[in-house]
C-alpha cells in the first residue's frame, strides 16, 4: 500500500512538471509573438526626420544663397507614420525690406501627399524680378490625414536679385 501511495505522489508529480514545462513553453510563445509585434509596428513618433534645401534635384548638397533664376529643391523624409500624411511647403518672408515677417511668398506653397513614411520633395523657380533681395524661410510642415500638425522644419536661406 505504501508503495501504491508513493507511485501516486511520484505520478502528481511528473504531471506537474509536464504542465510547468507546458506553461513556460506558452509563456515563451507568447513574449515572441508579443517582441515580434513589437517591433513590427512603428512606435516613433510622427515627424520629419530629415530637411534639407539645395540647388540640386538631389539635395546632394545644402544651400542656402540663391539668385533670382535658380531653381530651390526641398527634400524632406518622413518617418514614424501608421498611415498618410501631407508635407506642406511655402516659402516666407524673414527679413526682406518693404515685406510683413513671414507672409508667403505667391506661388510658392505645394503640398506633397504620403501614404506612409517616405520622402516628399518640392521644387520651386526663383524666377528674377519676382521676389526682393532678403532673407526667406522655406517651411516643411507635417500634416497627418485628421488635419493636424505633428512637426515642422524650417531651413533660412537668402536670396539676390541681379
Amino acid at each position: 500500500m505504501l508503495h501504491a501511495f508513493n507511485a501516486t505522489i511520484q505520478a502528481s508529480a511528473v504531471i506537474k512538471r509536464r504542465t510547468f514545462v507546458k506553461n513556460i513553453i506558452g509563456l515563451f510563445l507568447v513574449a515572441a509573438v508579443l517582441l515580434t509585434a513589437a517591433f513590427a509596428c512603428n512606435t516613433g513618433p510622427v515627424n520629419i526626420s530629415s530637411y534639407k534645401v539645395s540647388k540640386d534635384k538631389d539635395a546632394n548638397q545644402e544651400a542656402s544663397s540663391f539668385k533670382g533664376g535658380d531653381t530651390l529643391y526641398g527634400r524632406a523624409v518622413v518617418s514614424g507614420t501608421t498611415g498618410a500624411v501631407k508635407v506642406k511647403f511655402r516659402i516666407e518672408t524673414d527679413d526682406v525690406s518693404g515685406a510683413s515677417k513671414g507672409t508667403v511668398v505667391p506661388g510658392s506653397e505645394v503640398t506633397v501627399d504620403l501614404p506612409s513614411d517616405g520622402t516628399a520633395t518640392y521644387t520651386v523657380p526663383i524666377p528674377e524680378g519676382a521676389v526682393k533681395s532678403g532673407k526667406y524661410n522655406v517651411i516643411a510642415d507635417l500634416v497627418d490625414d485628421k488635419g493636424d500638425k505633428k512637426d515642422t522644419k524650417t531651413a533660412g536661406i537668402s536670396i539676390t536679385m541681379n
